[in-house]
């Protein structure tokens, strides 16, 4: 038995009870159970994560457990805000990286130059072009014909040929063609003997129509299907366009058993300074036109043969007509257009891409009796050397309106105009009376089968034009 006091606080006596052991030792054992769990589990915690306050019992509080799941709470939450951010770094570094690596990168149409070591050099398309070229000229057959062809060109032809240092213009690649397939297109001269009149003319003709169609884009022209332009194995007469009105044989020369190629020190492209400036010293240019017809013959279109078939005055390649309208035509017209000595038709209309000038040149193609560049984008007035071509019946320049300046005087010369077409360009002033008097007295027209047998003289109605049939704005 055990006594079990307590003080009364208002009367202040003593009160005694009596319990048994076994109570005694009951209420020992809760209190020192409530003390170890205390000890090792619920001993709260303050803000600073350190052992806290406990309530006045030394049990836990409500507000120690709260504060406790908080805490667990804002670390566990915080953890996770580490990890974000971390993953978050590591994608816009990765992005970044992506964005460096693109902007680094060429964009479309720029050539990334490689870096080279100083004993390397760039080597490109151009590079292959002018190793070919070299070793054309410079081969067996190159240095027998060259001096040939050169020949028989005029210091202006030769001049213009050479000039460009890349030597990559329409002109020196129509040399290169020419040298190159010289075997094929012409007949071997005897040992130092020159070329034949006849070809002579299509060395001059060939070169013409080959610089046509590197200046006018002619990888790109329509119709790809069936153009065999550069052909040598192809008669130029039966390059696509090209209408001739007979064909011209040659006679057979004799082929040099054993021939030696004219010696020369020179290597590399031709420069102007020294074969072609040789050749120009050489050059009779008064004399520089094809008048023999010793060595050749004509065969018609009746398939006669015989000397002087047709007249012909200073061209041996009867090239009559150049037909290239609406054929995606793509740059300028070269001078070289003048070398077509025979040709009596030139159309070229419908190409948008059509550019540049009117080549003066053309004054030289005294048989020229139509021209028609209707709709392209020419850009120039009217040469004054058009008055040369006496011959002229039918001149189409309509719809280029950047074809500027006056309306020539020297046109009075075209005694023989039947069509004459120049509304939708931008030449202004007054036509030369001059030339409308010319109209008004000269004698009267043979016309051809396909002419309506009337004058035709159409402009833009704001040119000052008294002998115009009609105005068109």
């Amino acid at each position: 038995m055990s006594l079990d006091s307590s003080i009364d606080a208002e009367s202040g006596t003593i009160a005694a009870k009596a319990i048994s052991s076994e109570d005694y030792y009951a209420e020992v054992r809760r209190e020192l159970q409530q003390e170890a769990v205390m000890a090792v589990n619920v001993i709260p915690l303050a803000e600073d994560g350190r052992f806290g306050a406990t309530g006045i019992t030394g049990h836990p509080s409500k507000s120690d457990q709260d504060r406790k799941l908080g805490l667990f709470l804002h670390q566990k939450i915080r953890r996770k805000h580490v990890w974000i951010c971390c993953s978050i770094g590591i994608l816009l570094t990765v992005l970044i990286g992506v964005l460096v690596t693109l902007t680094r990168r060429p964009g479309p149409g720029v050539v990334q130059v490689p870096t080279l070591t100083p004993t390397e050099a760039p080597y490109n398309e151009m590079d292959a072009i002018m190793d070919k070229n070299k070793k054309i000229m410079e081969s067996e057959e190159g240095l027998f014909w060259r001096p040939k062809i050169l020949h028989v060109f005029s210091k202006e032809v030769l001049i213009t040929t050479f000039k460009d240092p890349d030597y990559a213009s329409p002109e020196y690649t129509a040399f290169i063609f020419l040298v190159e397939h010289a075997n094929t297109l012409f007949v071997r001269p005897v040992d130092d003997e020159s070329l034949s009149d006849l070809d002579e003319a299509r060395v001059c003709a060939i070169f013409a129509l080959v610089t046509i169609y590197h200046s006018l884009g002619g990888e790109y022209w329509f119709n790809k299907k069936n153009n065999n332009w550069l052909k040598p194995e192809v008669d130029i007469c039966d390059w696509q366009g090209v209408t001739c009105t007979g064909d011209l044989v040659p006679k057979q020369y004799p082929i040099a058993s054993n021939f030696s190629p004219t010696t020369d020190n020179h290597r590399g492209p031709i420069s102007i300074t020294s074969e072609v400036s040789n050749m120009i010293a050489q050059v009779d240019l008064d004399n520089n036109t094809v008048n023999n017809w010793e060595n050749a013959q004509m065969v018609g279109d009746d398939g006669a043969t015989s000397l002087r078939d047709y007249e012909v005055d200073d061209d041996l390649v009867p090239i009559d007509i150049l037909d290239l309208h609406a054929n995606n035509l793509t740059g300028s017209l070269p001078e070289e257009i003048g070398l077509l000595k025979s040709i009596r038709g030139l159309e070229l209309s419908n190409n948008p891409r059509l550019v540049g000038t009117i080549p003066s040149s053309l004054g030289q193609l005294s048989k020229l009796q139509g021209f028609d560049v209707e709709g392209n984008n020419l850009n120039s007035f009217l040469p004054t050397e058009l008055g040369q071509i006496t011959s002229m019946r039918g001149f189409n320049v309509a719809k280029n309106k950047n074809i500027n300046g006056r309306f020539p005087k020297e046109l009075e010369l075209w005694t023989k105009i039947v069509k004459l077409t120049i509304q939708g360009t931008s030449i202004t002033g007054k036509v030369p009376s001059t030339f409308c008097d010319m109209i008004d007295n000269r004698a009267p027209l043979q016309f051809g089968p396909n002419s309506d047998g009337e004058f035709s003289f159409v402009a833009q109605c704001s040119l000052d034009c008294p002998c115009c049939t009609e105005c068109q704005n």
